[in-house]
């Protein structure tokens, strides 16, 4: 433990001498250079601009009020970016009770209104294709920071509300339950020794095909 300290101090140290270097540098190159001749650039100012970086534009987009029903989603958007049907999608709205997470006397960060609707589909669709924030700001709509916020306040929501059931649902998985199942299965297939479970994929391990995913699959 004492070396692991004796390392941190001296890397913190290390870091403390180069930063000071660095606004040292800086400093004096903005003491000594008055040149205002553009043909006579010196390596100095490419330090500079290396230490600090132009200024960007914001990226443009247009503002919306998103909704499934206004940017015209049918099944085949929603199942291909958000791997929901629409009805299923205005189901889940329902059944995960996002209109008390809508309703929560606690604002969101960033004070943006809460939307259940348009939430579930930012969730869904980060879920779906976890790329650049900014290739969603043109799909719905909203801010980089708006659609960060939105994520993670109702991942928030849901993890607190249903987590315990992704770890084990012991009103619907009981040891009475339990006994019905084993009950049904040796009804249909007999006593299968040794069985403890069913497997749940392709005949061959394949990455999720794109097109025709049906054609890949057992159903078994």
């Amino acid at each position: 433990m004492a070396d692991m300290a004796n390392t941190i101090n001296q890397t913190m140290d290390t870091i403390l001498r180069l930063c000071v270097a660095l606004i040292e540098q800086y400093a004096s190159l903005l003491a000594s250079d008055t040149s205002d001749d553009d043909d006579d650039i010196s390596d100095d100012y490419v330090s500079a601009d290396i230490l600090l970086p132009r200024y960007r534009e914001p990226i443009a987009y247009e503002r919306k009020n998103w909704s499934l029903a206004g940017a015209g989603w049918g099944d085949t958007e929603c199942l291909e970016y958000l791997r929901f049907t629409r009805a299923e999608i205005v189901e889940l709205v329902r059944n995960l009770g996002l209109a008390e997470w809508a309703d929560s006397a606690v604002k969101m960060p960033g004070g943006y209104r809460r939307c259940p609707e348009q939430a579930l589909c930012i969730l869904l669709y980060r879920l779906a294709s976890p790329g650049p924030l900014k290739d969603m700001m043109h799909v719905f709509g909203v801010s980089r920071s708006q659609i960060s916020s939105v994520v993670n306040d109702l991942g928030s929501f849901l993890y607190e509300r249903y987590h315990r059931k992704l770890l084990w649902d012991y009103q619907r998985l009981s040891s009475v339950q339990l006994h019905r199942y084993v009950q049904a299965i040796n009804a249909t297939v007999g006593e299968p020794m040794g069985t403890w479970g069913f497997i749940d994929c392709t005949v061959r391990p394949i990455a999720r095909p794109t097109k025709d995913q049906q054609l890949f699959y057992s159903e078994n």
